[in-house]
């Protein structure tokens, strides 16, 4: 099989089991027309199993039966808002209209079938736009409604309606799905920002049950709270109060306890603590307090999805829920007798935002109505109300969040209100719902148009009704925001005569609610009759509506899939329709597919969300046959490959190498949550990765840009060193990354040993003692190199009783070598004295170079002894190298090594480290299989697949080569990143404290920054 890293096209092809079963309907028309049902009785059976590739005999089927159980859905939910009497079609002439009764639809589709002109094939094109329908397109070819249709005009005529469109289950023909392993993976870090135990996984592989049941056990925790949030914002936008959206809300004049609240709180903070002691944490002042409240307030709808998702309750509670959630202080403000764990300040009037994330389910009993009874002393903060409003709680569509965002005017009149409630939870885009008249004459009506003109009516007549239930909330999202509190109608309606108008020009009666010049509330032809509040009782008229669970589908796609759900392909004439219309049935048939199971198991989001993972739509990811060029382009928004946002790349930095770009070890009051490059508001790099900010941004960027690039490149640079440093300095059994391994992990080492040289252990001249270590390695090819480093702890030590800030005085100490020597079998085959090594090639000294001069220089001296040898001494804790080509072999290096301490120094004892390491890269030493198994566990972990062999053998060979050539350079962490941010610098660190974090002696950790900064640009990590 073939692996697809990159979504994967589509391909048509004609289901070869329906056109046998179709075939069976080439029949004498004298038949037919003889006996039509007797005829076709049993082959809408046979043409349904075929299309579902289910069998059996399940009964007769009746055309009438086929129209009520299948074709009546469809026609109560795209004709009927224009073809029934008095609506649009109606008055546009329309031959064919219908009511509520399913025996009389069919009748009148019986009988307008045998119509002359009309037939099967007619009505089928005019369903789908075509021959000048008014409705434009109602369904798509070859849908599951279209579908519903054509084989209802089979059983009712006999017509053979197979117009060869591919059905929905040819889109997937010829492809594979991912293991169950890397859907796991993959949906752990998308849902909750987690790796996977293997436990979890050892258990998920057994069945696709298993699979989401675990799935469902990863649907908890701060990530997933982060999830829902985020999804659920891109879809309402209320986050866009917060960026640049006018929120006219009245915090401080309709909840008089906040208001009473805000007035006991200082204006500014106390001079005495305006000090840099307290400057992590926000202190509670009279503005603070308003703008909090704000915030709580615009987070509020996304909280009680979160809430309800999270505790697993019915979706219902989405819009039926008879509470909001509320936080420390949004229960002042709503009375909510509820309490929190934190204080709300600490004894200085300081408070912590971290603990405003925590919301509790309440009722808003802190509204008041604008009366002449209410009445606020400011400068006791006493108050008097006539009376609390009873907030009727209709789920997040009560809201403020939710009603402000889509606010109403006095000529709108809540239809702004009305078409997001459609579109989000019913699926209807009323907008697009009907084709939009050009007509000169019929747009300058001026008689009551959206009453009266069929060209307005075809909207207005599902819109307004529901329009009118948010009849209680007016224009910024009060509740009964009118003076005297009786309702929300506006002056300029009552009283036209104060605003230009003519005095008893208005329809308003005292005690009117609503328009009289706008439908009654209600919903699909059904009217509000009073009692439940109608904003309550259409919230629950929408959660029973056998809609909502398909909206529901669409509304968290995109927070799964990553693309928003495909709409119907209109132009039939375009090169790639085929394949938009595979793409689009199939995706269609999914979402019925779904929704029906999320209903059925009782509204249960998290439910859906697995379901939804475990869809092809998510999980094809392999091909097994050869496409063809319409299933290819069709496939293209289908399995892996789709962009990550800010906030999913967020979650994934964190479960793959344990913190995200721009984290801060430190925890700062000021936040709400941990800040990183993504979520800081000021940093902006959300926006330029494709972010959105719910107010001027609202649509996410899906395609990598090249301003898009250069942000993840930067991300890379600092965060690929950050995870590097910080990982490699924990215990192993607390790192993230590097659990295989440590830094000083040599995949060229042959041999490595560590001596301590004792002071006066050794042959003593002068200050330097003498020592002869021996080291045995075996070699593949011969060509070794002999690393000699000085590795101890304290290698100089300040005097500070005789330094002065212009003078370093201390001691130092030194390693090294005055000869070397290599036997094999007994035999020496090598041997050179420290004299020679200046002039050979095969030494290898680190260097520095003079930025005045630019001369390079050796970092060592030559000193002569007292016998006439030499010794060179690197410098202090420095190296150097001695590279030869022995041949393949056993060998035994005898080195002769020398310390120096200066008198004083208070070690007694320096540490010295020999490698022996291969020029050549072996993989099969223990240092390279231990780096192959880390770089296989590193990319199993960060993108859910395997590394292939053929990937890994150039990784591993960058990995070398580049350890290799800054080791010999330096043996000192070269990478550049914000230390601060993982490590408290704020104290001096002594050098071997430093050294001990930065040290880098065989360049692993260098190197390892480059493996991760290829890793994270990748195309497999910055897509899912």
């Amino acid at each position: 099989m073939t692996p697809v890293h990159s979504r994967i096209g589509r391909v048509a092809r004609r289901g070869a089991a329906l056109g046998v079963v179709l075939c069976l309907l080439c029949v004498p028309d004298a038949a037919v027309a003889s006996d039509a049902h007797g005829v076709f009785n049993g082959l809408l059976q046979s043409v349904n199993q075929a299309r579902s590739g289910s069998g059996g005999d399940k009964g007769t089927t009746t055309a009438r039966g086929f129209y009520a159980s299948d074709v009546e859905p469809v026609v109560q939910a795209k004709c009927v808002v224009c073809h029934q009497q008095g609506l649009t079609a109606d008055q546009q002439g329309a031959r064919l209209l219908f009511t509520d009764d399913p025996d009389s639809n069919h009748e009148s589709l019986e009988t307008f079938i045998s119509t002359d002109g009309v037939g099967a094939d007619w009505l089928l094109d005019k369903i789908v736009g075509d021959l000048g329908h008014g409705g434009g397109a109602v369904v798509v070819p070859g849908s599951s409604e279209y579908l519903a249709f054509a084989d209802y005009l089979t059983l009712l005529v006999g017509a053979n309606t197979d117009d060869g469109t591919a059905g929905a289950s040819d889109l997937w023909t010829g492809t594979a799905l991912e293991g169950r392993e890397t859907t796991l993976r993959r949906a752990a870090i998308l849902l909750a920002g987690k790796v996977p135990t293997n436990a979890a996984i050892n258990r998920a592989v057994l069945s696709d049950t298993a699979l989401k049941d675990e799935l469902i056990k990863l649907m908890k925790g701060d990530d997933f709270h982060d999830f829902i949030v985020t999804g659920a914002g891109d879809r309402l936008l209320t986050d866009g109060l917060m960026n640049g959206i006018d929120f006219q809300f009245d915090f401080r004049g309709r909840f008089p306890e906040f208001y009473a609240f805000v007035l006991t709180l200082p204006d500014g903070v106390p001079e005495e603590l305006q000090t840099e002691e307290y400057w992590d944490k926000p202190f509670l002042e009279q503005n603070q307090a308003s703008n909090e409240f704000r915030v709580a307030v615009i987070q509020e709808p996304l909280e009680l999805i979160a809430h309800i998702v999270e505790r697993n309750l019915s979706y219902k509670k989405v819009l039926i829920a008879d509470y909001t959630m509320v936080n420390a202080f949004s229960a002042i403000a709503y009375q909510s007798d509820i309490t929190f764990d934190e204080p709300l300040t600490d004894e200085n009037g300081f408070y912590d935002r971290s603990t405003l994330t925590a919301f509790q389910p309440a009722k808003n009993k802190g509204h008041i109505p604008f009366t002449d009874d209410s009445y606020f002393d400011e400068e006791t903060g006493d108050y008097n109300v006539s009376e609390f409003h009873n907030w009727p709680h209709a789920g997040i569509l009560s809201t403020p969040a939710w009603l402000g965002r889509y606010p109403s005017t006095d000529t709108n009149r809540n239809r702004a209100r009305a078409r997001w409630t459609y579109f989000h939870f019913l699926d209807v885009d009323i907008e697009k719902s009907a084709p939009r008249t050009t007509d000169p004459v019929a747009l300058a009506d001026t008689n009551n148009p959206t009453m009266n003109n069929p060209a307005c009516t075809v909207c207005h007549e599902r819109m307004d009704p529901v329009a009118g239930a948010y009849q209680s909330f007016g224009n910024v999202g009060h509740y009964l925001d009118q003076h005297g509190g009786l309702d929300s109608l506006p002056d300029s309606y009552k009283h036209p005569e104060w605003h230009g108008g003519e005095a008893g020009s208005t329809g308003y009666q005292e005690g009117d609610t609503w328009y009289r010049d706008m439908r009654t509330p209600g919903f699909e032809g059904e009217e509000h009759s009073g009692g439940q509040d109608s904003l309550q009782w259409l919230a629950q008229k929408i959660a029973d509506d056998p809609r909502f669970p398909r909206a529901t589908v669409k509304f968290w796609w995109p927070a799964v899939f990553g693309a928003e759900a495909l709409a119907a392909p209109a132009d039939r004439s375009l090169p790639d329709y085929e394949a938009q219309l595979m793409a689009y049935n199939a995706q269609e048939a999914l979402i019925d597919e779904l929704a029906a199971g999320f209903a059925a198991g009782g509204f249960k989001l998290k439910s859906l969300l697995a379901d939804m993972v475990l869809s092809r739509w998510y999980r094809v990811a392999e091909i097994e046959e050869p496409l063809n060029e319409t299933q290819v382009a069709a496939l293209a928004t289908v399995g892996r490959g789709r962009l990550l946002t800010p906030e999913e790349l967020d979650r994934k930095n964190k479960a793959v190498f344990g913190r995200t770009w721009g984290e801060s070890y430190q925890e700062s009051g000021h936040s709400y949550r941990p800040v990183t490059n993504f979520s800081h508001p000021w940093s902006g790099y959300a926006t330029f990765y494709g972010g959105i900010d719910g107010a001027t941004v609202t649509e996410r960027n899906r395609d990598l840009t090249p301003l898009m690039s250069n942000v993840a490149e930067k991300m890379a640079v600092d965060l690929a060193c950050q995870v590097v440093l910080s990982d490699f300095n924990k215990p192993r059994g607390e790192r993230r990354v590097f659990k295989l391994l440590e830094k000083d992990t040599d995949p060229m080492a042959l041999a490595l040993a560590e001596y301590e040289l004792q002071r006066d252990s050794g042959l003593e001249q002068s200050e330097r003692q003498f020592y002869e270590r021996t080291q045995d390695f075996s070699t593949g090819d011969g060509k070794v190199v002999f690393n000699f480093r000085d590795t101890s702890p304290n290698g100089c030590v300040r005097d500070d009783e005789n330094s002065t800030d212009d003078r370093w005085e201390g001691w130092c100490s030194h390693m090294g070598v005055q000869r070397i020597e290599v036997h094999k079998s007994g035999r020496r085959v090598l041997s050179m004295d420290a004299e020679e090594f200046q002039d050979s090639s095969a030494f290898i000294p680190e260097t520095w170079t003079d930025n005045e001069t630019g001369e390079v220089h050796v970092s060592g001296w030559w000193d002569q002894q007292d016998d006439g040898s030499t010794v060179f001494f690197a410098n202090t804790n420095g190296s150097f190298s001695l590279a030869f080509d022995l041949g393949p072999g056993d060998y035994t290096l005898t080195a002769d090594l020398v310390s120096f301490l200066n008198e004083g120094h208070p070690e007694d004892s320096i540490t010295a480290s020999v490698v022996v390491r291969s020029q050549v890269f072996d993989p099969t030493t223990e240092g390279a299989v231990t780096l192959s198994r880390q770089l296989d566990a590193l990319y199993l972990q960060a993108t859910g697949n395997e590394l292939s062999n053929a990937s890994k053998s150039p990784l591993l060979d960058a990995f070398v080569a580049y350890a290799s050539e800054v080791s010999r350079e330096s043996n000192w962490y070269e990478g550049h990143c914000d230390t601060w941010q993982i490590w408290d610098n704020s104290n001096p660190r002594t050098n071997e404290e430093w050294r001990a974090l930065m040290g880098d002696p065989v360049g692993s950790m260098q190197a390892w920054t480059l493996i991760l900064h290829s890793l994270m640009t990748s195309y497999p990590y910055l897509h899912d």
